[in-house]
């Protein structure tokens, strides 16, 4: 995946131009940002499998939206709807395909979750603002890769405030989000 930035035409000594042009390409990586050992980068099609095991785990879903786990199928259309719209940067600047960003949380090479934002209500868009989301598969709760990946997902996004929709009963959501309120 790379992302072209121009061409190059030499002149020789008679200042004639080269006929063979060089195209100059910029390599792009997938890393988002990085704090410790917690990295959230781009989503890739090979994260189906986990991110179906997040999505899958009751355990994972219950305080996210309506508690209902996804199903293979459904996992499989949000992947495909995280990478469509991507982030993407021409000429420096970020531009976004959707009002919907989101990245995987990794943590030595591992998916273990789910960072983003997304418009809410029709009331939250009109005021110009968004929901964040976090997912954080079970087995790796409790170690702080929430709070770094909401971190990272802030400075690289330049979030002043970050807007939850947190369950009564979810005292870690609530305890991170008093955090950036």
């Amino acid at each position: 995946d790379a992302m072209y930035l121009g061409i190059v035409a030499f002149a020789n000594e008679d200042k004639k131009y080269n006929s063979q042009p060089l195209f100059v390409w910029k390599k792009r990586t997938d890393i988002i940002g990085k704090s410790g050992d917690v990295t959230i980068r781009k989503f890739r099609r090979s994260d189906l499998t986990a991110l179906s095991n997040i999505y899958g785990n009751i355990e994972n879903m219950r305080n996210i939206g309506d508690g209902k786990v996804k199903d293979k199928k459904d996992v499989e259309k949000l992947l495909k709807k995280y990478i469509d719209d991507e982030v993407h940067e021409d000429f420096g600047l970020k531009m976004y395909k959707e009002e919907y960003v989101f990245h995987a949380v990794t943590v030595k090479g591992d998916l273990v979750g789910v960072v983003g934002m997304y418009p809410g209500s029709r009331a939250l868009r009109t005021e110009g603002k968004t929901l964040d989301r976090i997912v954080i598969d079970i087995k790796f709760r409790g170690k702080g890769y929430a709070r770094k990946a909401t971190g990272i997902f802030r400075n690289v996004y330049n979030y002043k405030q970050i807007h939850s929709l947190v369950k009564a009963n979810n005292k870690q959501s609530i305890a991170l989000s008093k955090e950036y309120e």
